[in-house]
């Protein structure tokens, strides 16, 4: 009843007290640990969304680990997917405009761009270019 009442916590207080002597006991903690899980998964996702809010590129990278923590199969997922796409976007612009005038950091800033995301390949190949671009191949050295 806690539990579907939206009481997590208390819905694992509850279940903790089934003595492991208990039939239950196997199930209850594997109900416990879906719980806890669902708790993590939730301050995680909350914990992105704040450090979102500075704007920085650490702050947006760490947000983005912080949502990628939230397993596939919760529910949070339909929020998380669509927001690490946006964020991995703000890292990919903030490089590119870093790449006017600092090259090595635009390429550190879009190298905490995930894999998976849709501008994980545009930041793979815009940090080749700043590389090349960086070590240019002389004639007759290659």
């Amino acid at each position: 009843m806690l539990a579907s009442n939206g009481d997590l916590p208390g819905a694992i207080a509850a279940a903790r007290q089934i003595r492991s002597e208990r039939a239950l006991s196997n199930e209850a903690q594997a109900v416990i640990n879906d719980w806890e899980s669902q708790i993590q998964a939730r301050r995680n996702w909350r914990m992105a969304r704040r450090l979102v809010l500075q704007g920085t590129p650490d702050a947006l990278a760490e947000a983005i680990t912080l949502a990628q923590r939230v397993p596939m199969t919760n529910p949070l997922r339909v929020s998380v997917n669509p927001a690490i796409e946006q964020w991995s976007q703000q890292l990919l612009r903030i490089a590119q405009d870093r790449g006017r005038y600092d090259i090595p950091g635009a390429i550190t800033i879009a190298k905490q761009i995930p894999a998976g995301t849709d501008s994980y390949k545009s930041a793979q190949e815009q940090i080749k270019l700043w590389q090349m671009f960086l070590n240019p191949v002389v004639e007759g050295e290659e």
